[in-house]
């Protein structure tokens, strides 16, 4: 990444990059794939408990747990259109943080012709204007992610319910408090489960689109230097045949 950034030097714009986008790419892309990788043992824990918890429940109350297996998989495809759409404002969201940053590093390398010009009120309302379009959007992002916490939270109650009521009413087998405590211990095992899964999901996709960023940032072609004098790096092998080039090939020198 610091070999990466080198490529990029101030403020100027190189294939869409600056500073102020390394930056970000430093402070928040770098620390969504952190903290997924810490927490990648979730979800693979997650699908081996959800697993052993469904067969388990299926011996305890027999064909009441088909309806809770079908609103869990309801519960799933619902998690899955939150997820699809919070990566949609993800998206929009950190486009629109970059262009903030951008003119903010922007302004701070060119302090004095702001001060001189006078145009801090410019800037300002710039960046005011930016800013409320990332509120927005992190306002949008909030949304999905509390929705799908809700769902996740709420899930394993109203299974619960479903299949306890199921046995009782349709299949007329009483409840025990044995059948009863065990479905109730269960259902809470798939409750933690399923409400840690999605802040997982929800990580990962963050690392997906933080991972294409910092691939894109990397896959940039390099810049060749300029040398200390202010004049033209010395020409390569290639570029011989220019007047104002002087090079030399095997040469030997002795002192």
């Amino acid at each position: 990444m610091q070999s990466a950034s080198a490529r990029i030097g101030g403020s100027t714009v190189t294939n869409g990059w600056d500073t102020g986008l390394v930056t970000n790419l430093l402070n928040v892309d770098v620390k969504n794939i952190s903290e997924t990788l810490m927490s990648w043992h979730i979800l693979l824990a997650g699908v081996i408990q959800i697993t052993f918890a469904m067969i388990m429940l299926w011996h305890i109350i027999g064909l009441g747990a088909i309806f809770g297996i079908t609103l869990l998989i309801l519960g799933l495809l619902l998690s899955e259109y939150f997820s699809r759409a919070l990566t949609v404002v993800y998206k929009a969201m950190v486009k629109i943080t970059d262009e903030r940053l951008s003119v903010i590093s922007e302004m701070l390398h060119s302090i004095r012709i702001v001060k001189f010009f006078a145009w801090e009120s410019y800037y300002r309302e710039h960046v005011a204007s930016l800013r409320q379009l990332e509120l927005a959007k992190n306002w949008k992002r909030l949304f999905f992610v509390t929705t799908s916490s809700a769902v996740s939270s709420a899930g394993p109650a109203i299974i619960a319910c479903i299949c306890l009521g199921v046995r009782a009413l349709l299949f007329g087998r009483g409840l025990t408090p044995s059948v009863a405590f065990t479905t109730v211990a269960i259902l809470e095992t798939l409750r933690r489960v399923v409400y840690r899964m999605p802040k997982v999901i929800v990580r990962a996709i963050q690392c997906r689109v933080s991972g294409r960023r910092i691939s894109e940032f990397l896959a940039l072609p390099d810049l060749v230097s300029p040398t200390t004098d202010g004049e033209d790096a010395p020409a390569t092998k290639g570029s011989l045949n220019a007047a104002e080039r002087i090079a030399l090939i095997d040469a030997e020198f002795s002192w």
